[in-house]
């Protein structure tokens, strides 16, 4: 063999080697070439199930009628003992270790990494969202048009002529504000008299309408929902409203950045920062509540034990 022929030889074996090599990455990481989807996960309840959080994409809690509990470890959906039949409404926490949810006639759980057991001493009220500040305080939405607090072992309740059967509650924590120099934790919740805002100064109603639930970035930054109609940005108090392009009730709005938030009901709507675009849903059915833990990782839950799972 000559010297043109060896390396003729010698090239060929590289690019047989090369093209192996590609061959075997792509069958080995084929998830890494896809797109993220929407896809139906197994939950093992027909319950009907009405939110969902996380401290991590592979540490997911989800809550439902009588009492059903269910946890998602990265592989699968586990069923937990809640030691209640009532149904819950709402799940929140700091952590895996540190988690929250509630429903109706005062039931209030906490799980502690190991079980779920009663708190004692809420109020009997029907409670419907949840927030879990960084510095261990709860936030508890009730039906009546009040808010329960949880600090420690200690209850209280916070009443506003703004409050009307509150739906949803969400918070931001740790901003320094100007105004009266110091750092505060800003709850907002709302209901069917619009949007409160609550912090140590007091609370203020700061929206009208009905909105179903919002998102908060930032004290002066969150994202209310409203039905199927719109969704309202507020920025340094100047609203910016952005129609949706569906015509299905909706539910629910997450987000892990405002650039990054997904909204669901008979349908899913996300927005980039830029524009709304609806998603592919996989099955029929209604969606009570989404929870994301990034752009590209993301749960729903709804009807009949219906559990959507966005990802590669």
């Amino acid at each position: 063999m000559n010297s043109q022929d060896k390396n003729s030889s010698q090239c060929w074996r590289v690019i047989s080697c090369s093209l192996l090599l590609l061959s075997f990455l792509s069958c080995s990481n084929p998830s890494e070439s896809e797109a993220p989807s929407w896809k139906a996960q197994v939950s093992g309840t027909t319950e009907d199930l009405h939110a969902v959080w996380g401290s991590s994409g592979r540490d997911v809690f989800a809550v439902g009628d009588y009492g059903v509990i269910l946890h998602y470890n990265g592989t699968s959906w586990g069923s937990m003992s809640s030691g209640t039949n009532t149904t819950l409404y709402s799940v929140w926490g700091t952590s895996g270790n540190n988690v929250y949810a509630v429903g109706d006639s005062g039931t209030v759980v906490h799980y502690n990494g190991r079980s779920w057991s009663a708190v004692q001493g809420a109020y009997n009220l029907n409670y419907r969202g949840s927030w879990c500040a960084p510095d261990g305080r709860v936030f508890i939405a009730a039906a009546n048009g009040s808010m329960a607090v949880l600090s420690g072992a200690n209850w209280t309740q916070i009443s506003s002529p703004g409050f009307d059967s509150i739906k949803s509650v969400s918070g931001y924590s740790g901003l320094f504000h100007p105004s009266v120099r110091k750092v505060m934790t800003d709850i907002y919740a709302c209901g069917l008299k619009g949007v409160v805002h609550v912090n140590e100064q007091g609370n203020e109603r700061i929206s009208s309408g009905r909105p179903v639930d919002l998102w908060v970035a930032s004290w002066s930054d969150y994202f209310l929902l409203y039905g199927s109609i719109f969704v309202v940005r507020t920025t340094d108090e100047k609203d910016k409203v952005m129609r949706l392009t569906v015509t299905t009730q909706l539910n629910a709005i997450t987000a892990t950045s405002p650039s990054n938030v997904f909204v669901v009901g008979e349908d899913i709507s996300h927005y980039d920062g830029n524009a709304w675009s609806i998603m592919q849903k996989p099955v029929s059915g209604h969606l009570y509540d989404v929870w994301a833990a990034s752009s590209q990782n993301a749960f729903a839950v709804g009807t009949g034990g219906t559990i959507l799972h966005y990802a590669r």
